[in-house]
């Protein structure tokens, strides 16, 4: 089944006036009103950023005027205007954040943590909306000393767009420390209250939740468990002849009122779970420390509608190892944030007027036709490049779909545009 892909669907809409277009020797193929030459993007462009015409360069950001391989076009009425994304940062701070690091003893998981997302937030694209909150979370200034959670609905950093917004992200994590807990189903379900009743009910297009955890989720004082389930004892270091939860003879370390301790995966699955019903889909990020929760992560990375699908990786979340955390955090950071912008099925926000008159292109390029699915994606080619870079229509998810090397390009290395152009003849 294809995989909808909302976060590069173009609104395409054309002038009252009709194009008008001209083949490579400049004859008109469709007559229509004179204008300025050239396609006229409006102020959208595409997502991701547009690209300059012919140019594949990502950091350049000037929108296309043309499009190398189509034919000039008489289009000024054409629009194409990105669907906006916006992403929830629900960032761990309990205590086991302030753990050194085994490449480095004067650095803990926190500062690693706070470099990574310095990085990835001043390289992700700027169409992206970020905001962020903390769990568990005592206030501004406080730092938590058990299972806080804020009882108002207002995040650390609400969603916004912006650089303003990502250096108030950046310095809200610089003046917090890691303390208490780990409250993720509270965390998670103040997402969902933000998105369904608060003020990110306002926010418009794709939405998500990158949830970024080192460990067990716990902190519902309603559970009961023995010590296979309880975080305190699943943590204990067998090595620590003063860690009294670790080993066979340990006794049960969530007895009592320490039952807080205990493993909140159901309430973290039904948290994503709701989430997901209205809209949101999460990634999950596993840092450091949280392996010995690889099972409760991959079950938390399938319900959030968003796992690691990449090739040779053997767990469904996102995990980052010990070795070179900060490094290693930004670049899974960066690989989710280019996977939102770099999809090879396009979702148009409408069905063209004539699949004919639709084409394609990427970084200002025109992309080939190919009528259907290549022979090795499972279909029968059509066109002339049909084993090259090429795209097809997909009627029943109102799709353009990338294939072939163009399609390798667009995972691997991400591209700087993909815009939809409605109105000339579909070049093959």
């Amino acid at each position: 089944m294809l995989r909808r892909a909302p976060l590069i669907s173009f609104i395409l809409a054309l002038a009252a006036f009709p194009a008008a277009c001209s083949d490579d020797d400049g004859n008109d193929i469709v007559g229509g009103s004179g204008g300025d030459a050239g396609l006229d993007l409006g102020t959208g462009g595409s997502i991701g950023g547009s690209g300059t015409s012919g140019g594949t360069d990502p950091d350049d950001s000037a929108s296309c005027t043309e499009f190398n391989g189509l034919s000039q076009c008489n289009a000024s009425g054409l629009k194409a205007t990105p669907v906006e994304v916006s992403i929830l940062l629900v960032l761990d701070s309990s205590g086991s954040m302030a753990t050194s690091l085994p490449d480095d003893e004067n650095a803990t998981l926190w500062d690693a943590t706070k470099l990574a997302l310095t990085d990835a937030l001043e390289s992700a694209q700027s169409s992206i909306a970020f905001g962020l909150d903390l769990f568990p979370n005592a206030g501004p200034l406080q730092l938590a000393q058990q299972c806080e959670m804020p009882q108002a609905e207002d995040l650390v950093v609400p969603i916004a767009e912006g650089a303003e917004n990502r250096e108030a992200i950046v310095q809200a994590i610089s003046v917090k420390g890691p303390g208490g807990g780990t409250p993720t189903a509270a965390a998670l379900r103040r997402a969902f209250d933000y998105f369904t009743s608060g003020a990110g009910k306002d926010v418009e297009g794709s939405r998500f939740v990158l949830l970024a955890t080192d460990g067990g989720p716990n902190c519902n004082a309603d559970l009961s468990c023995e010590k296979d389930t309880c975080t305190a004892n699943i943590d204990a270091d067998a090595a620590d002849p003063d860690d009294q939860c670790a080993g066979e003879d340990a006794p049960n370390c969530c007895s009592g009122q320490a039952a807080v301790g205990c493993l909140d995966d159901d309430g973290t699955v039904g948290a994503i779970s709701a989430l997901a019903g209205v809209g949101v889909e999460t990634f999950v990020v596993g840092l450091p420390g949280s392996e010995l929760y690889e099972e409760q992560l991959n079950k938390f990375a399938l319900e959030g509608g968003r796992p690691n699908t990449e090739a040779g990786a053997t767990e469904k979340y996102f995990k980052v190892n010990a070795e070179g955390a900060a490094d290693g955090l930004a670049e899974v950071l960066k690989k989710i944030t280019r996977k939102l912008v770099t999809s090879c099925e396009v979702e148009l926000e409408e069905a063209p007027t004539s699949e004919a008159l639709l084409n394609v292109a990427v970084d200002c390029t025109i992309i080939p036709w190919a009528e259907a699915k290549s022979e090795g994606e499972g279909g029968l080619g059509g066109g002339s490049a049909a084993t090259g870079s090429s795209w097809y229509y997909e009627e029943l998810t109102n799709s353009a779909v990338l294939q072939g090397p163009i399609c390798d390009q667009i995972e691997t290395e991400g591209v700087n545009s993909i815009d939809i152009v409605e109105g000339c003849p579909i070049l093959r």
